[in-house]
């Protein structure tokens, strides 16, 4: 059996940490190998690496319980621009009617985009991958 995980990209910002899994997809590391021998969510001392990890999307985080999931499947893109000024409330309520929108931390800008631009990566809204060969 080979198991396949997206990528992570972790973004804090206060109390609230946004997990976004994204491909490329991957096929080993430490934390894919700890869930693939047991299969178990236990397993997953991180939940801020580890949910997105297993059931992709966006997860949000407050004070490193999941609060939020979104199944998403379009991009996302990472900036320095300062023009965002949306809200998380804002946030979340565009990216569930999947519309474009933006949330600003600290130093950086994430931009949820409905089509492919230059810096954009692909959101996995899948997770965790097992391929029985």
């Amino acid at each position: 059996m080979r198991v396949v995980v997206p990528s992570i990209s972790l973004f804090r910002f206060g109390e609230y940490t946004l997990g976004i899994a994204h491909y490329p997809l991957q096929t080993s590391g430490e934390l894919l190998e700890r869930v693939k021998n047991t299969m178990r969510l236990s397993s997953c001392s991180d939940k801020e690496s580890c949910y997105p990890m297993i059931f992709g999307g966006i997860i949000l985080f407050e004070r490193g319980s999941p609060v939020w999931r979104l199944e998403y499947e379009n991009y996302f893109e990472v900036t320095m621009e300062e023009h965002c000024r949306t809200s998380l409330s804002q946030f979340l309520d565009a990216s569930s009617r999947g519309e474009e929108t933006c949330l600003k931390g600290e130093g950086w800008s994430l931009f949820l985009r409905a089509s492919k631009c230059a810096n954009c990566k692909k959101v996995d809204p899948m997770g965790i991958r097992a391929i029985v060969t």
